[in-house]
């Protein structure tokens, strides 16, 4: 199976970017229809270099773990995940590039692993994924079916949230002049930190004993006939727009008779080129709602083109 795949980042008003992309289409040399798409969206003071380390560290786990991959690639996520996290614990005792400190600082994780006819999803925290299908033989104006594909670890989830308060956290919202504010956060006891909003993420060390984990929620995807797209991004594009404004953008694309598609060109080539409109639009799209709901983020996507026969 063969897939086009766009990423587009902005780093929008923030004074660092902390958010990272990594696509591995055709993710072995000897073929298997294996494809990765993952990305990254850190917090902390740390949180870019928590982020780029896992962007890096990715494809050597996924290399080494291969054999468990092609055998049962849910064991092989859920090992993966473990093994990246232990990595950015350890990476306080390195030197040079590898080193950082996790204790207040980690990254979220929306990752997509294709297998042939199926696809596994493994999230943590609040970075999302949505799929969207449409039949083969579809009018363009068909709908397209869409289907959000990750959990947002957040306290705002009722399972996240007791989960953490049964292991000692309290969660509660930041303090302005008395005035509570902004999202709920996870609070070791009466002290002001580590107050994550996400219950789920690679590093944050201090939080671990609060019940916030570095174990992925992972789903599979059975695909069926039809015309397929994927948007994996971080929350600087789901704050400003809802699952459906993000599809209607992005199947925009990818529909017959919309532009590019009438060209005599290859099913591939067509399919690339939408897919990189597809993604930069959707990181325009995505500033200018941040911009009208006076968020200031960083805004990461993927978009994911496919047919399956």
């Amino acid at each position: 199976m063969k897939v086009a795949v766009a990423t587009s980042t902005a780093q929008g008003r923030r004074p660092t970017q902390q958010d990272a992309a990594l696509t591995l289409p055709d993710l072995y040399d000897d073929g298997g229809g294996y494809h990765f798409f993952a990305v990254f969206d850190g917090h902390g003071d740390c949180g870019d270099k928590v982020a780029q380390f896992a962007k890096r560290q990715f494809p050597l786990a996924l290399q080494e773990h291969k054999p468990l991959i092609q055998s049962d690639p849910i064991k092989a996520l859920q090992a993966i995940f473990l093994t990246l996290h232990q990595a950015v614990r350890d990476s306080a005792d390195k030197s040079g590039p590898e080193q950082f400190d996790p204790y207040l600082s980690g990254t979220t994780v929306a990752a997509t692993l294709f297998c042939a006819d199926k696809v596994y999803i493994a999230n943590l925290g609040d970075s999302r994924v949505v799929h969207g299908v449409q039949p083969e033989d579809a009018s363009a104006d068909t709908p397209w079916a869409m289907h959000q594909l990750t959990t947002d670890h957040t306290c705002n989830n009722e399972d996240e949230r007791a989960r953490v308060e049964k292991a000692g956290a309290r969660v509660d919202r930041l303090q302005e002049a008395g005035t509570p504010e902004g999202p709920l956060r996870v609070f070791k006891g009466s002290l002001p930190y580590p107050g994550l909003v996400v219950t789920r993420a690679l590093g944050d060390t201090s939080a671990k004993r609060l019940g916030v984990l570095a174990e992925p929620e992972i789903t599979t995807l059975t695909l069926q006939p039809g015309r397929h797209c994927l948007v994996l991004a971080t929350d600087g594009v789901w704050d400003g727009l809802d699952n459906d404004k993000v599809l209607d953008i992005v199947s925009s694309y990818f529909s017959p008779g919309t532009k590019g598609q009438e060209k005599e060109e290859d099913q591939t080539s067509q399919y690339q080129t939408a897919a990189c409109e597809a993604s930069q639009s959707l990181t325009d799209h995505s500033l200018k709602a941040l911009d009208s709901i006076q968020v200031d983020d960083n805004t990461t996507n993927i978009c994911v083109f496919w047919t399956q026969s």
